[in-house]
């Protein structure tokens, strides 16, 4: 009788250690959860395209590559990486396309709204990264975009200026006045940019 009248206290204490711990993991687990981007559906950015399992895995793995050379991204779609909750979006072309749908007329800016867009080739052709927050990005190196600019599109509201640098306080580039949008940066500025303030 002594021996069951102590362990019946002992694990009810322990039945409600564990209780709390499973309710912190709980509660850790929604925040994480809350954090994550949500991932797109590939559909959508592979439209009029129907990727063989060849270009899909060539496509991952310029993702695993991305992924890999700069931290904290997290791929959202077939061709998307994201970074900072999802105020920096990074877009691949599909195999093939210079942009990312098939649907897409080549020489189209498409800049999401209450977006700046920065792109890799002129006319808009991607990779394009896509910025929302009006935070200061001081090396676009960290998103796998330094120095590859050729083209823009500010398709932000109310005139906001998206504000772009050769480097973190060095010489002014340009700078955009929404909504506005350039083909092409001009030979003295193209493959220069390395800083940009979005808004």
């Amino acid at each position: 009788m002594h021996s069951s009248t102590i362990s019946r206290p002992r694990a009810t204490a322990v039945g409600a250690v564990l209780a709390v711990l499973t309710l912190v993991a709980a509660l850790f687990g929604n925040i994480a959860a809350a954090d994550a981007v949500e991932p797109r559906d590939d559909r959508e950015y592979s439209a009029g395209v129907e990727l063989s399992d060849a270009a899909r895995a060539e496509l991952q793995s310029d993702i695993d590559s991305i992924l890999r050379k700069h931290p904290g991204g997290q791929q959202i779609s077939v061709n998307e990486v994201a970074w900072e909750d999802g105020d920096v979006v990074l877009t691949l072309p599909l195999p093939g396309q210079r942009t990312a749908s098939a649907l897409a007329a080549a020489g189209t800016r498409d800049c999401p709204y209450l977006h700046t867009c920065l792109y890799d080739d002129i006319d808009w052709g991607y990779p394009r990264l896509a910025l929302y927050s009006c935070e200061y990005i001081e090396d676009l190196g960290d998103y796998g975009f330094d120095n590859i600019t050729t083209s823009y599109h500010n398709n932000q509201s109310g005139n906001a200026a998206t504000r772009v640098w050769d480097y973190d306080e060095g010489p002014g580039l340009w700078t955009s006045f929404a909504p506005s949008s350039s083909s092409y940066v001009g030979a003295t500025k193209t493959d220069r940019a390395s800083a940009v303030d979005p808004c």
